[in-house]
């Protein structure tokens, strides 16, 4: 009897292994992506690094960021970072007086102390555990992240949308390249949010519609990066993906270890999550609201890249002819579904990397830290 349990128990863990391969996942069109060429005649004129959800402790995103910082060294030409929400775990950044003020100085400032003399133009945008996880005090989180965060830079307008408002605000990187800051939090948070003139923020989703459709007919011709924490795709926990051995053995999802088999009864979170979703979740009725909202102001549009994280773990999809980026894995990784419901996709820390050429090609790059937090390319792709 103790034999089979062992068995049994030996061929869950090799399940369990299998199910969360952090092996790169390629659709087939982008199998052949390593004997893609770069455009020869000249370097890029302008590099954007993606990463998010960088706020764990700085034991977890030294990898991550050390890659960076590499990254950063090598670039001669204009360059930006962006760090895509999820800034500081779990909850933001407190008051001055509070006990966790150390430590959310500590994952905030390993972030700016890895990028502030780099030459590089900094953006951060708020996630939602930088709202607090949607507490009532998440308003006055992220608007004292936003001051800490522009005072330790001194870079003028560093995060992006101001004052808790969700956008769409405006970035002019140069003559070919336009960045749109969302926060979706705002449409995710509770009612007591900033709206009207009097905070700066829009009205209503009125009015909303009309300035994002004008800042896109206004920048019809050059390549728009949107950015924002919450994606409009995934195929991660956040999409209602979660892998068969976590309905089978959901103790799992705390720790691998936990082999306490639950069938049946394990199955009620993963579908809830799938079906239903909390608020946080891509199949919640809320968050699919804001999705269609934002589809259908960007419908028919060509130059459009949307760059998210909160999926800890890192995805590539064209849809329309429009270009969706995950890049949530500057601290930690959660699960990917491996399937053709994207192009691309790992379950592996890094970040993401688009080169602009003087020819208007824009080339995605996905990145890992190797030994040495030397960068590792496991994915190219040409966007434009």
């Amino acid at each position: 009897m103790k034999t089979h349990y062992y068995t049994v128990l030996f061929a869950a863990s090799v399940l369990l292994t299998a199910c969360y391969s952090t092996r790169p996942y390629y659709a087939s069109e982008h199998s052949g992506w390593e004997a893609l060429e770069y455009p020869t005649s000249k370097d890029p004129i302008h590099t954007i690094y993606l990463l998010g959800d960088v706020g764990e402790d700085p034991s977890k995103s030294s990898s991550v960021l050390g890659l960076l910082q590499n990254l950063l060294k090598e670039t001669n030409n204009e360059k930006s970072v962006v760090f895509l929400g999820d800034n500081i775990y779990s909850e933001g950044l407190p008051d001055s007086t509070d006990h966790e003020r150390p430590n959310s100085e500590l994952r905030i400032n390993a972030q700016l102390d890895a990028v502030k003399e780099s030459g590089a133009r900094i953006y951060f945008v708020p996630g939602n555990h930088d709202w607090a996880k949607g507490d009532e005090e998440g308003l006055e989180q992220v608007g004292r992240e936003e001051r800490y965060v522009e005072a330790y830079l001194g870079q003028g307008n560093s995060y992006l949308p101001d004052n808790g408002c969700p956008g769409p605000q405006e970035v002019k990187v140069d003559e070919n390249i336009c960045i749109i800051a969302l926060d979706a939090q705002w449409w995710l948070y509770g009612d007591d949010k900033p709206t009207g003139a009097s905070s700066g923020c829009i009205e209503n989703e009125t009015g909303f519609k009309e300035k994002f459709t004008g800042i896109l007919d206004a920048n019809q011709d050059k390549m728009i990066l949107i950015i924002s924490h919450h994606p409009l795709y995934s195929n991660g926990n956040h999409g209602g993906r979660y892998p068969f051995v976590e309905h089978l053995f959901p103790m799992t999802a705390l720790h691998k270890a936990l082999l306490i088999p639950f069938p049946i009864i394990g199955s009620i979170y993963p579908a809830y999550r799938h079906f239903i979703g909390n608020i946080q979740d891509l199949t919640n009725s809320t968050y699919k609201e804001y999705i269609s909202l934002i589809e259908g102001i960007l419908k028919g549009r060509k130059n459009i890249i949307y760059a998210a994280g909160h999926e800890h773990n890192l995805q590539y999809k064209e849809l329309n002819g429009q270009h969706h980026l995950v890049s949530g894995s500057g601290s930690k990784t959660t699960y990917l579904a491996r399937n053709k419901k994207i192009d691309f996709g790992a379950s592996q820390k890094g970040l993401m990397k688009l080169n602009f050429y003087g020819n208007k090609e824009v080339w995605l790059e996905t990145i890992l830290p190797g030994k040495d937090k030397s960068p590792v390319l496991i994915f190219k792709t040409k966007l434009r």
